[in-house]
């Protein structure tokens, strides 16, 4: 791992590596740990997201003080590396909480670049965090022992401090004499005195482990790390291997992962059937036999996802399926499907949907090099009803061309999984981390050259909860009503909420309920430069203050002054990265006009 991946560290004032550091920065372990000051959090977090090799495609939060974060690195053209970074503000775990960050920070040292624990420190929360794991491995064990060589006969004040006399001593023994198998067969005792011993120097200590727990565990439910695709397209199309890729190589991002084939299978036994080799070999089904199987359709999918679905992309599992529902409707006569195809599009509103849709389109004649077992025709057909599928049915649905080979769809497959990871963070990080401050957008002063305040405010500001963010005039409600044009309301109450914000502004109403600010220009601001290029110092502007991440640019629409006309829109890039994007675009813009 290169050294420079390591830079978000020394911007971070108050933090410790806890273990796992002994081999940095060459190494990158997957269980290093890092406490830090819970005022830092909300900067680390702004770091990660503004490092422009990298995309943050994961967090979650696995105990409500401790957030894990993945970052995916491209590591040479195709590559991707994963990189995880658990923080913790304290340490707590199985009902308790056995350290408070001030706790663990305190003594922190200097080793290379780093700031590490005390080995004090080190020596109490691995001895805490393996024994409530039930495990001692090999590189814990012999870490454990060189730190009790190092504290000397501090190691037994610890002990007993952590586990009571009785058990405290016994383990100073074991380390001393390195008898693992002995310790690691008293775990259990060692872990009920363990929380003993804390209960009883601190009574209420359980309640500030429980009580944060309950709207942890519901946002965890409500929004789910995991990621449910499902991977479409003809027999032949290379589902199984497309499947195989994605799940060695985004294995990184998530917990685990997990694989179905067509439904989740509640009410099917495991390891029943196999693979289909003759997919249109037998009629169809009577009327009555597919109205049952419609049915059972639908109570296996529902309860299928309710029941192991959801739980597994709570645990923030790669939930991959081989077919899903979809394909009965485009290839029946696989499913025996004898019923009324109007009623099994229907019941296609009752069925879960997938986050994501990979549709494999291969041209028939490579189709029928793999399989044989298919006419022609009705390959044809398939194809086309696949492509239909993706291109207008579906608006979570991507075509991948099958006729490439499988590391190459799978690199583009990669790409579209990620793409979609990161772009759910940024629309959930105000979740965890709550939205900006009229101070944090000081950010502005750099890119426009236009100061935030509140006195004598010239601009409502619309702040979604995602994190962007509108800055409209409201000199009249034409330019209000105007300004809006730039919030492109997605789901329902957001276009229900825009509405009734443009009802009000015709009323004369303008933005009840936003904040109000004012946009204090600088002397070399944009809003100057645009007054230039047009000729006139009377013109209006809205703000749209982009996507929040380290490519952020923001858009200015240039008004009349009563708002009646619009006279472009200038998109702005504010540092080396994001002026090249907007160059980019304003290449690709002339292009496409020519």
């Amino acid at each position: 791992m290169s050294s420079k991946w390591f830079k978000f560290f020394e911007q971070i004032d108050t933090h410790a590596l806890l273990s796992g550091w002994y081999d940095l920065p060459e190494r990158w372990l997957s269980d290093l740990d890092i406490v830090i000051h819970p005022k830092e959090l909300k900067k680390l977090e702004k770091v990660l997201c503004a490092q422009n090799d990298a995309r943050l495609v994961n967090h979650f939060r696995h105990e409500s003080t401790c957030d894990y974060f993945v970052l995916a690195l491209r590591s040479g053209k195709n590559h991707i590396q994963f990189l995880p970074i658990d923080s913790a503000t304290d340490f707590r775990r199985n009902g308790r909480v056995w350290f408070t960050a001030e706790e663990l920070l305190k003594g922190r040292r200097r080793w290379k670049k780093f700031w590490v624990a005390a080995s004090e420190v080190e020596f109490k929360y691995l001895l805490v965090k393996k024994i409530l794991k039930g495990s001692v491995p090999g590189h814990s064990a012999e870490q454990l022992g060189e730190l009790a060589r190092e504290l000397g006969s501090k190691t037994r004040e610890i002990a007993i401090e952590l586990l009571g006399r009785q058990w405290g001593e016994r383990v100073v023994r074991w380390i001393e004499r390195g008898a693992w198998d002995e310790f690691q067969s008293q775990i259990p005792a060692l872990r009920k005195a363990l929380k003993s011993q804390k209960l009883r120097k601190d009574v209420l200590n359980p309640l500030r482990y429980w009580i944060p727990e309950i709207p942890r565990a519901w946002q965890r439910w409500r929004y789910p790390t995991g990621l449910f695709v499902a991977v479409l397209g003809p027999d032949g199309a290379g589902k199984s291997t497309l499947i195989g890729h994605l799940e060695r190589e985004l294995k990184g991002a998530f917990r685990r992962t997990a694989f179905f084939h067509l439904m989740p299978g509640l009410f099917r036994r495991r390891g029943k059937g196999g693979p289909v080799t003759d997919p249109h070999g037998k009629p169809p089904r009577s009327l009555l036999t597919s109205l049952l199987k419609l049915l059972y359709y639908l109570l296996d999918y529902n309860l299928g996802y309710w029941l192991k679905i959801r739980p597994a992309l709570v645990r923030s599992t790669l939930v991959f399926f081989d077919r899903y529902y979809d394909d009965l409707l485009i290839d029946s006569r696989r499913c025996r499907y004898g019923g009324p195809m109007g009623l099994a599009r229907g019941l296609r509103r009752l069925i879960p949907r997938p986050d994501l849709f990979l549709v494999l389109d291969v041209p028939v004649e490579k189709l029928l090099e793999r399989k044989q077992e298919v006419t022609p025709e009705e390959f044809r057909r398939q194809v086309e009803e696949y492509r239909a599928f993706a291109l207008a049915a579906t608006p979570n649905a991507y075509l991948l061309d099958g006729s490439l080979p499988p590391e190459e769809v799978a690199c583009e497959a990669r790409e579209i999984l990620l793409d979609h990871l990161h772009a759910r963070y940024l629309a959930r990080r105000h979740i965890w981390f709550p939205p900006e401050s009229i101070k944090e957008l000081d950010w502005l002063l750099q890119s426009l050259g236009i100061e935030i305040s509140k006195d004598r405010p010239t601009h409502a500001w619309l702040r979604l909860p995602d994190g962007r963010g509108y800055l409209l005039p409201f000199a009249n409600g034409s330019v209000f009503r105007r300004g809006m044009e730039l919030y492109s309301a997605q789901g329902r109450k957001a276009r229900l909420g825009k509405d009734v914000l443009d009802t009000l502004a015709r009323l004369g109403i303008k933005g009840p309920g936003l904040a109000r600010v004012r946009l204090k220009e600088q002397k070399a601001s944009v809003f100057q430069t645009l007054r230039k290029v047009f000729g006139r110092e009377d013109l209006s502007f809205a703000v749209s203050l982009g996507t929040p991440g380290p490519h952020r640019k923001p858009v200015i629409q240039v008004l009349t002054p009563q708002g009646k006309k619009v006279l472009c829109y200038a998109k702005v890039g504010w540092n080396e990265a994001t002026q090249l994007l907007v160059k980019n675009e304003a290449e690709v813009l002339k292009r496409l006009n020519a």
